[in-house]
């Protein structure tokens, strides 16, 4: 029985100079794609809306959104709680990555535009005014 073991044992390890093939996986895992790029772009649209929107309420524009009403049209209280809300939003679609990783991309490149195209009107805005002014 000892030289049953002995040669099984000598059989089972692998021979000098022998080569071991790594083993391939047969289904490639897609690694999942980064927020960060998404979460820059949203983060540098929050900021323009957040300096449109205190310059606009800064000279006596009164928004008609609901944030801007919860505060009174005060610049500072509005882009702090839009500032609240937009951190939010970051956490809400970072939660949905582990699901849907291209809707969260796609959601916060969307937002995103909204953003932009919201402190672009803002800012139009504020330009007339000064014209005015």
């Amino acid at each position: 029985m000892k030289k049953f073991t002995l040669l099984m044992l000598l059989c089972a390890t692998p021979a000098f100079g022998q080569e071991i093939m790594p083993v391939t996986p047969i289904v490639e895992v897609m690694p999942t794609p980064s927020l960060r790029t998404p979460i820059a772009v949203y983060t540098a649209s929050a900021v323009f809306d957040w300096t449109s929107t205190y310059a606009v309420l800064d000279v006596g524009f009164r928004d008609k959104n609901l944030i801007p009403s919860l505060t009174d049209n005060r610049p500072a209280a509005t882009v702090a709680l839009t500032a609240l809300a937009d951190v939010g939003t970051v956490l809400a679609v970072r939660k949905l990555l582990k699901r849907h990783p291209k809707l969260a991309q796609t959601t916060l490149y969307v937002l995103s535009g909204v953003k932009i195209a919201s402190a672009a009107g803002k800012y139009r805005q504020y330009r007339r005014w000064k014209a005015v002014q």
